[in-house]
């Protein structure tokens, strides 16, 4: 190791002998940050700031081979007769000082940013940076604000967001319109929401308000808050799938038997389920199939909602020929659901509903009780994203579902568990049944074991664009999964990110993978534009005057000793 350093204390100090070498790496050094600088001014890429931090580097060096140069410059300026050698000392220090101040004029402001939020809020999932990546035209996204929204925190993390969007494709073409400064620009896109998003791709246009871009989700408990989660990036990400695809998907729910009605926004509704879904682009349909009398062929998926009433023998062959034809479906039950066409639906893919609701007094979420049993998620596509994030699934006053083990396993289809409970769950049957008490097991009455919170069901026959197996339709054990009371619950993040799985496993689209709202309620920060041009220029400055210092006090002790030996 000595013999490593005293080699390179000989090759400085030999370097430092060589002036021509000295004066080649100065002059070339500063000949390539200048043109480097030029190239990087000119073309706005930061490729070329590689070939002039190089360049800087060769002129730091420069001047530490040189550290008398500053003694010289002093003298120079003292001295009433400016020599050449004085004269060129001085320029170099010159050159030195206008090539890191044009090199930090040009870094300003774009060095790369840097997330240290949680939740990731001023970045874009690597989802949406596919996405945008697919794009082959030209796409314009225009925010439109008023200065001082523009200035907030909500609009500065907005602008984050759609320069990640126009990082990412050299197709998107990202402005920002001030209102106050352009009201015109507001009435020629029909702008009349401060913070608007708009989107244009081949001749189709989107525009995103900025109130959606915000999720307020209720409390479990009275202890506890809700949380405002930012949706903005789904929801931006949803418009630009929507502007790429010919059509949009349609959902229809079927309505006229007691079903879950999406235009409900009591706590047992739909109707925040069915707001989601449009947010996305998924476009919900109510249908009375009598009235229709068949199901339309733009339909992507039918919801068949927990109905309280039979169907009709003419409805009941309406839905049977729409799956027969290849029709995709969602079946939702529940304990109290008994009609014709769920045990018919049931029946065909040999899933069995036991009497009972099903509880569980070992495993279940504390706070909310025994009918709100803890759940296993099954590795599948649809259930995929909801365990990366870590999300529970909420089930409460499930219907008890089991697969029938005497029936033998098809050469049609495959039906594959979504998740189920532990072991220690049951069927609770009670004839009154009161859910603010806690139930009490049976062993007579009641059975206990795995209960399947869903099914979904493949064909074996039929493949999609990938070669999997083709979706037939997918059967939820419990209708207050996707209730408006129990999707406002803080922690049911997971519920709707599996309803939205499942319907972009049944329309073959997963183009957007599930993009979680982002929590604001984080300790950790972002550096602004403006905190980082500051930490950037304290820096550059910093290190420099420490250099400075350094060099100063080498040649003031060196001084120093001299003179003392003198004496």
């Amino acid at each position: 190791m000595n013999k490593f350093f005293s080699s390179i204390a000989a090759f400085y100090s030999k370097l430092r002998k060589n002036k021509l070498a000295c004066e080649l790496i100065f002059w070339i050094s500063s000949l390539i940050v200048i043109a480097f600088l030029i190239v990087t001014w000119v073309t706005s890429k930061k490729l070329f700031l590689i070939g002039s931090a190089v360049g800087f580097i060769g002129i730091i060096i420069y001047f530490l081979l040189n550290p008398e140069i500053f003694k010289e410059s002093i003298k120079e300026v003292k001295s009433d007769k400016i020599k050449s050698e004085g004269l060129s000392v001085t320029l170099r220090i010159i050159i030195a000082v206008a090539i890191a101040i044009a090199l930090l004029a040009i870094l300003n402001g774009k060095l790369p940013k840097i997330d240290l939020t949680s939740s990731g809020i001023y970045t874009i999932s690597k989802e949406s940076k596919e996405l945008v990546k697919t794009l082959d035209k030209e796409m314009q996204i225009i925010y439109f604000a008023t200065t001082s929204k523009l200035d907030s925190k909500e609009g500065s993390i907005i602008q984050s967001i759609l320069k990640q969007y126009e990082k990412f494709s050299k197709n998107i073409k990202l402005e920002i319109v001030d209102l106050n400064k352009r009201p015109d620009l507001a009435t020629k896109y029909g702008i009349n929401e401060d913070g608007t998003v708009y989107l244009a791709y081949n001749e189709r246009n989107k525009k995103l308000s900025s109130i959606d871009f915000w999720e307020m989700t209720q409390a479990p408990d009275e202890t506890s808050q809700g949380k405002q989660l930012f949706i903005a990036e789904k929801l931006i990400s949803s418009a630009i799938r929507y502007l790429l695809s010919a059509q949009g998907k349609k959902i229809y729910f079927v309505m006229g038997h007691g079903e879950k009605y999406t235009n409900d926004y009591q706590e047992a509704g739909y109707g925040n389920i069915s707001e989601y879904l449009g947010k996305i682009d998924r476009e919900v349909v109510n249908i009375n199939l009598l009235e229709k009398g068949k199901i339309p062929e733009d339909a992507s998926v039918l919801v068949i909602a927990a109905p309280k009433e039979d169907y009709s023998k003419e409805e009941i062959k309406i839905v049977e020929d729409y799956i027969s034809k290849g029709g995709k479906f969602v079946l939702i039950t529940d304990f109290d659901v008994n009609t014709n066409i769920v045990a018919i639906l049931l029946k065909k893919y040999d899933v069995i509903q036991e009497k009972g609701v099903v509880a569980d007094n070992t495993n279940y979420f504390y706070g909310l009780g025994s009918f709100y049993p803890i759940s296993q998620l099954a590795y599948h596509k649809i259930t995929e994203k909801v365990q990366e994030y870590n999300k529970p699934i909420l089930v409460s006053t499930a219907a008890p579902l089991i697969l029938n083990p005497n029936t033998p396993k098809s050469e049609d289809y495959i039906i594959i568990s979504l998740g189920n409970t532990f072991e220690t769950a049951y069927n609770d049957i009670s004839k009154d049944y009161d859910f603010k008490s806690e139930p009490s097991f049976d062993k007579n009455t009641e059975k206990k074991g795995v209960k399947h919170i869903g099914f979904v069901i493949e064909s074996l026959k039929e493949k999609n664009k990938k070669g999997e197996n083709a979706p037939i339709g997918i059967i939820f054990s419990d209708s207050d999964m996707f209730t408006n009371k129990t999707l406002k619950l803080g922690n049911a993040i997971g519920n709707l990110l599996l309803f939205e799985n499942s319907i972009n496993f049944l329309v073959d689209d997963f183009a957007l993978l599930n993009i979680p709202g982002k929590d604001l309620d984080t300790t950790k920060v972002t550096l602004s534009a403006k905190t980082q041009k500051l930490i950037s220029l304290t820096s550059f400055v910093f290190l420099e005057l420490l250099m400075l210092l350094i060099i100063f006090g080498i040649r003031f002790a060196k001084n120093f000793k001299s003179k003392k030996e003198i004496k």
